[in-house]
């Protein structure tokens, strides 16, 4: 792996975990427009990041790359968005709005009762942990968002980005 695709993947993480963080914001408010325009954005981060990759291929690349060097620099970029969304989402769940998690959890749980429905009893507890403790709701989302999501979305870009050299000029 090159040594500069870190390089870029932080820069241009930084941005992405600041668009990431506008995003978040919007979503928490009780504004329907604020809160579509946050869905338009989070739809955007896709395009956002394969124009981030195709740009890196073209001015560094010399419009050339591999599927590893394009699902790297994918990844990376939104490793380090994920990670400067989780602290802001860490800082506002356990500073700011401290009563939001576990509101959530209540809600849910008051509403799988209204629909009859059950959670075996381990499950609830492990979900309750979870949103009473914004330090391990913070884990969890980058486990299953950032590293998991990013990586699938990440090859999906690296196959849209990647062009080889034509070996025979």
């Amino acid at each position: 792996m090159r040594a500069d695709i870190i390089k870029h993947a932080m820069q241009y993480g930084l941005y992405l975990g600041l668009i990431l963080g506008a995003k978040f914001f919007l979503a928490m408010t009780q504004s329907a427009f604020l809160s579509f325009f946050a869905m338009i954005m989070w739809l955007a981060i896709p395009f956002f990041i394969y124009l981030i990759v195709k740009k890196y291929r073209d001015e560094q690349l010399g419009g050339f790359i591999s599927f590893h060097e394009g699902w790297s620099l994918s990844f990376w970029i939104i490793f380090f968005g994920g990670m400067i969304l989780e602290v802001i989402q860490f800082v506002y769940f356990q500073f700011i709005n401290t009563t939001y998690l576990p509101d959530i959890l209540q809600q849910t749980t008051q509403m799988m009762d209204k629909m009859n429905l059950s959670m075996p009893h381990q499950n609830l507890d492990i979900m309750e942990k979870i949103m009473t403790h914004p330090n391990l709701y913070v884990l969890t989302d980058f486990i299953m968002y950032t590293l998991i999501s990013g990586a699938i979305l990440s090859l999906i870009i690296a196959a849209f980005v990647k062009r080889k050299a034509n070996p025979y000029q």
